[in-house]
């Protein structure tokens, strides 16, 4: 599985870019996904922490998508504890139950 915080020079990546923003999410050709931290999430979608949390425990909880194989985490040199990604399947349900104008762009 591709390690969504290594070497950034052999690193694949999807761009995102609208309306003020530009992201760059990690790509994993193995598991045909992109990862992208809680942080990432907000500022894609332009919601607050606590809107994107609860939109997670939500998709999770639900069932929605498999914790397993849709969480990974990685620890970062500069974090004092591992930073969580959440892979395609969850970023887009998140961006589904999200009401927000980059959430619907990011939709279309």
């Amino acid at each position: 599985m591709t390690n969504p915080s290594s070497n950034y020079m052999n690193q694949e990546f999807v761009i995102f870019a609208g309306n003020g923003i530009e992201i760059a999410l990690p790509l994993d050709r193995e598991r045909e996904t992109v990862w992208a931290s809680q942080a990432q999430i907000v500022d894609l979608f332009g919601l607050n922490v606590s809107s994107v949390s609860r939109h997670i425990s939500n998709v999770l909880r639900d069932g929605e998508v498999n914790r397993e194989s849709n969480l990974q985490k990685v620890q970062i040199a500069s974090a004092a504890r591992p930073v969580t990604y959440f892979s395609l399947d969850v970023i887009l349900a998140v961006g589904y139950r999200a009401n927000s104008g980059r959430a619907v762009q990011f939709r279309r």
